[in-house]
């Protein structure tokens, strides 16, 4: 597996999320020069940069930020293609001041390599070689190393002879003092760069000694890299990002894009960098240069607004902020108009002259900060103005100059001169545009710095926010610039609210509510709750209907005992008249549904606003109620979570009326921010399948999981990262008889089965789709289908068929069915009806090609144009729409964000690995588990006693080890454990005693119902059950000290209880079908008393809810992996000495 590759561990198909470089560092400033540029044409991996040769083509990198000397050794590496090959060439270069560089260069008809270095004062060396022989069109890795005295020079691998072109010697005290400038030289004349260069890193270190390497796929951020640039990217964007080890972010897009100037969202992955190219999507070359100063980005404080944790602080006088200079001034109050808004919290209120703004170094200008311990905005608006902010709490500002009228908003509310008129009037002074926009400083001097936070600083070229209303915002908060990726949310069930299979409206499930109980719902970022505009709120629900008067909470944001507040919402049933109750923000002010509801049915309703306000109820389909104009933001800070069967707090106006006798159930739960169906329609249609994550949806809960359990997992296609959920649908199976590669391959039969997969697939980049398949049918058959996750008529964007014995594609950019692209575009060659083939079908961003078995087989021109975004199911062996299913096999699945073959290629002779640019690889074998089936891990919520020993181990890296009673983990009862003893189960773990002791020595304990236990009596491990006096099972085999065994207690459904010892069965069967289920703790290596605790190593240690040996077997030779029936699985690695935060459940995603 590729360094840094986050990865589902052991699923039937391996679905791919975005690698994460181990190291973090801080991200190093880059900016592109003149016509430097993304393309996505020509690359070594990714997308490369594009230099024409012109004057001063180059990219402009922060070289303070590389922490690297003179005296330090160093590897500065990239690959390089020449368009041309004129006299001088720069690839890279330090300060003007030294000159250094390195750079190719024709010397009297022969080219040559050469670098020179210094010792950061007078004295320095150029090192050459003059044999190169460089083409053109041709990719080379060229790399610079510099060890103590020795620099070298290696060509795609292979090391150049080199000797010394100027005066001065190489010694260790001469290198370089970072990179300053890629692709020209900085010593005044130009010698740029024309051609592309891809894969830069600079690194603190040796890195190659040998020659004959090249190095096979992108660099990897890791400890000694100084600098990491993979020059990927949109087409002809020029931004440019250092690759420092943070997970990649996302960005929204702005709501006013189209006028966005600047955005720093100060998190830790961008610095203080501009970021609006990234977030407009468009270059923005003309928004102006950026300057930090000796504030920082610190991580905490950030406002509840925020998808990280970070933001600009400045400490007390003396840090400077961030100075931004426009590239365009903005003009007088007569001609400009802008915005200016950002976030701040005040950590200190009560110094004076404390600044976050200021608009210009001298003279006429305006500020805006704290003076005498309250918010105040001088110069511009007239007078200083108590606007009562100085709360050390998180506010939005925003500053707007409307062509000489200026405002100040305040979170969302326009502030006064006096508190009984708005600030609304003439500037102050005649001049307040700038050319200078100073944040957290008061100018470019270090005095009078602002004391807080700063975050999400944005720049408009025009008059963002209008209004005058001084009790109600004018507008809705903006959402931050990051979107983090996915939904994280907290779900806490109360009382009996639990999983039930008994019934369920789609899957195999739904959640159950008896007596009392719901679930609470928080999310991990506020926002995501939060609507200014458009949602939809949905689910299914089935009430088994009681007599009384209570209206019960279907869905709510409304809390216990609060009055029904402005941005509450809820839908209720009410017993006495079966109908439905609705509240959402006073616009629709407890609205009761027309329609009467049957009992014992299962019921759709849907609450659904636009963004015009058009309000609406529908149930089953129909609209029941209606209003218009509906403006209220739904959501705030102080409503943000969610109940579900219950309001908000878990307990009040509970859906099943808190009566045993009434049972309720609720299904697949979905809240978006945009309204999935027309409010302005009389009829929607009600989902007929699960409903699937988009990039609109907020939480999405489908309950699918096992009976009385509370495992409720929020099915938004992420877990540690997006996952592609496969699955195997109706009769395709997993065939052990002459895979691919493996040991497995996919068998579909051809009668409607398939696999389906939802794959994080940006559809709008060069990408790679590809697969072996093998069928004996020359006939129709689907092969492959992309649709709508919820589409309800047939609608593929990327259809593939066999036909004739010839593979078909047909694309569509528009969707809908509408082919406009590929319209049946055969391959040339048939394929074989007897062995495997290998297709791939590929976009690189204007053709989309075939290619059959290595060879390329047909190219159709799409333009540019993209294919459509908003289709997410794949369908494998089948598609929407059409019953030609694939009779046949599939293996190695795989989908790739960049277009992967140039040309004809050799097929794959060994199973795909995964790497950053991976969406989804689907190896087709291994336990049937789907993402839905990955649990919440189930960690200790006590260790008594004991650490982690990296000196002893079975597998891994290292043990459990204790030493003393007392020692042992506890661990929670709920949940994970609940169902142990009911039926089926496996306790298994690897043990080594390295002591005795009078006295027995646990290995496991369900509050004495279940234990495993040594007995030193007789030197054995025994079952005793239930407080049981007399031990049920005794083993045979005596026990050594210093010895690894593998031992495991087994039920099976008849109530069989087995041990085993290194696989032979230990003693006789015992029969008891008894429900031992857990109403305490579960213990690990210690008694229920805290004593008995086990004294020796404890290793790979795996709960089970199945009986996983019913005869003899060979003991495992290699780590548990987790499936759909692992309840625990600790493997105990981690650092030598750790106690409890090494004990981690292994939940099936590779971390």
């Amino acid at each position: 597996m590729p360094l840094g590759a986050s990865r589902l561990s052991l699923l039937a198909f391996q679905a791919s999320v975005t690698a994460e470089a181990t190291v973090i560092r801080k991200k190093v400033g880059l900016s592109a020069k003149e016509q430097v540029q993304v393309d996505t044409a020509q690359y070594k991996y990714g997308s490369s940069a594009l230099f024409d040769g012109g004057t001063n083509d180059y990219i402009l990198v922060d070289h303070t930020a590389q922490n690297i000397d003179y005296a330090d050794d160093f590897t500065v590496e990239m690959w390089v293609r020449w368009t041309s090959l004129p006299s001088v060439f720069s690839m890279l270069a330090t300060t003007s001041t030294r000159g250094d560089y390195l750079s190719l260069y024709n010397k009297s008809g022969t080219y040559t390599i050469a670098m020179a270095v210094s010792d950061g004062s007078t004295a320095y060396t150029q090192i050459r070689n003059l044999s190169i022989t460089p083409a053109t069109d041709t990719w080379y890795h060229i790399a610079a190393v510099k060890s103590s005295s020795s620099l070298k020079f290696y060509w795609d691998g292979a090391e150049l002879t080199t000797d010394n072109g100027s005066a001065g010697s190489m010694s260790a005290d001469k290198g370089l003092d970072g990179i300053q400038r890629i692709g020209d030289w900085a010593g005044g004349t130009s010698y740029a760069m024309n051609g592309h260069i891809d894969e830069f890193r600079l690194s603190k270190s040796v890195r190659y000694t040998v020659d004959n390497f090249i190095p096979k796929g992108p660099f990897v951020n890791d400890d000694d890299t100084q600098l990491l640039v993979h020059m990927d990217g949109k087409d002809t964007l020029t931004h440019f990002d250092d690759d420092n080890g943070a997970k990649a972010v996302e960005y929204r897009t702005d709501e006013d894009a189209t006028n966005l100037q600047l955005a720093v969202p100060f998190d830790d992955a961008n610095g203080v960098n501009d970021v609006s190219h990234l977030v407009t999507g468009t270059s923005q070359s003309s928004a102006g240069t950026v300057t930090q100063g000796t504030c920082s980005v610190v991580a905490g404080g950030s406002h509840y607004y925020s998808s990280y944790n970070s933001s600009l602080h400045n400490n007390n006088t003396g840090d400077s902020g961030l100075t931004y200079v426009p590239a365009t001034a903005f003009g007088d109050a007569s001609s400009a108009s802008y915005t200016v808004e950002l976030w701040a919290r005040a950590t200190d209120s009560t110094t004076n002259n404390n600044w976050a703004l200021s608009s210009a170094d001298s003279g006429s200008r305006w500020l805006f900060g704290i003076n005498n311990g309250a918010f105040d905005s001088t110069s511009a608006f007239g007078t200083e103005n108590d606007i009562g902010l100085g709360d050390s709490e998180w506010h939005h500002i925003a500053i707007v100059n409307d062509s000489g009228t200026r405002r100040l908003y305040i979170d969302g509310v326009q502030k006064t001169t006096t508190q009984s008129s708005p600030i609304n009037g003439t500037w102050y002074s005649a001049n307040t545009g700038f050319s200078t926009l100073h944040v957290g400083q008061f100018t470019s001097a270090s005095v009078n710095e602002f004391r807080g936070n700063i975050q999400d600083l944005r720049v408009y070229n025009h008059a963002k926010y209008s209004g005058t209303d001084q009790t109600n915002p004018n507008f809705a908060l903006p959402k931050s610039i990051l979107k983090h990726s996915g939904k994280h949310v907290a779900l806490t069930p109360t009382g009996t609210a639990k999983i039930s299979e008994a019934n369920s409206k789609i899957n195999e499930s739904s959640m159950r509510f008896v007596g009392d109980g719901g679930i609470i719902v928080e999310p991990t970022h506020p926002e995501d709750f939060i609507f200014p505009k458009a949602f939809t709120f949905e689910c299914f629900f089935y009430v088994q209907q009681d007599t009384g008067s209570a209206s019960n909470t279907i869905i709510a944001n409304k809390q216990d005992g609060a009055a029904t507040g402005t941005n509450d919402f809820f839908v209720l049933y009410r017993n006495h008249d079966n109908k439905l109750q609705v509240y959402c923000a006073g616009d629709m002010n407890v609205a009761a549904a027309s329609g009467t509801l049957a009992q014992s049915t299962w019921h759709h309703v849907a609450l659904v606003r636009d963004d015009s306000g058009n309000l609406s109820l529908f149930v089953n389909g129909t609209r029941e109620q209606n209003v218009t104009g509906s403006n209220t933001v739904v959501g705030s800070l102080s409503r943000y979570k969610m109940g579900i069967g219950s309001m908000a707090d878990g307990a009040s106006n509970m859906l099943n009326n808190g009566s045993g006798t009434l049972t309720a159930y609720v299904d697949n739960v979905r809240v978006s921010d945009t309204n999935r169906y027309n409010p302005s329609s009389t009829t929607i249609v009600v989902p007929t399948a699960a409903p699937h994550a988009t990039t609109d949806t907020q939480l999405l809960l489908d309950f699918n999981g096992i009976s009385n359990s509370h495992f409720i997992s929020t099915n938004n296609g992420m877990m540690q990262g997006r996952a592609a959920r496969p699955r195997l649908v109706d009769n395709a199976y997993l065939n052990d008889a002459t895979p691919k590669f493996g040991y497995q391959k996919v068998t579909l039969d051809g009668s409607g089965d398939y696999i389906e997969a939802y794959p994080d697939w940006d559809l709008a980049n060069p990408w790679t789709l590809e697969f072996f398949f093998k069928t004996g049918s020359t006939g129709t058959q689907n092969l492959f289908g992309m649709t709508q996750s919820d589409a309800s008529t047939a609608s593929n964007s990327v259809f593939l068929r066999t036909n004739s014995g010839k593979v078909q594609v047909y694309t569509s950019t528009v969707g809908g069915g509408t082919w406009n692209g590929a319209v049946g575009v055969s391959t040339s060659a048939s394929y074989s009806t007897t062995d495997w083939n290998h297709y791939a079908l590929q976009w690189d961003g204007t053709d989309l090609k075939q290619f059959l078995n290595g060879g390329e087989e047909s190219t159709t021109s799409h333009g540019t144009a993209v294919f459509d975004n908003e289709y997410y199911q794949n369908w494998f062996g089948g598609a929407f729409g059409s019953t030609a299913w694939f009779s046949g096999d599939l293996d190695e699945i795989r989908i790739h964000k960049s277009a992967v073959y140039s040309g004809s290629y050799t097929v794959p002779t060994t199973a795909h690995t995964n790497d950053a640019n991976t969406v989804l690889l689907l190896h087709c074998e291994g336990a049937l588990v789907d993402d839905d089936d990955l649990r919440y891990p189930t960690n200790p919520n006590v260790v008594f006693g004991g650490e982690i020993d990296t000196d002893q181990y079975k597998y891994g890296i290292s043990s459990w080890y204790q030493d003393a009673d007392y020692d042992g983990i506890k661990m929670s009862s709920e949940d994970a454990f609940d169902e142990i003893g009911r039926g089926e189960y496996t306790f298994e773990a690897w043990v080594r005693k390295d002591t005795d002791i009078s006295g027995n020595m646990y290995v496991f304990n369900g509050n004495n119902q279940i234990g495993l236990f040594y007995n030193d009596t007789n030197n054995r491990f025994e079952y005793a059950a239930d407080n049981d006096t007399t031990t049920r099972i005794t083993g045979s085999t005596a026990i050594s000290n210093n010895t690894w065994y593998h031992i495991a207690l087994t039920r099976d459904s008849s109530g069989n209880v087995m041990m085993f010892l290194d696989g032979n069965q230990e003693g006789s069967t015992y029969a008891d079908d008894r429900n031992w289920a857990n109403n305490g703790e579960y213990l690990i290596a210690v008694s229920r008393d805290g004593d008995k605790s086990w004294r020796g190593h404890i290793d790979e240690l795996r709960v089970s809810r199945t009986a996983r040996y019913t005869s003899n077997f060979t003991a495992p030779t290699e780590q548990f992996v987790n499936d759909k029936n692992t309840l625990l699985l600790l493997h105990f690695d981690g650092s030598d000495g750790d106690t409890g935060n090494a004990i981690r459940d292994d939940v099936g995603v590779y971390k």
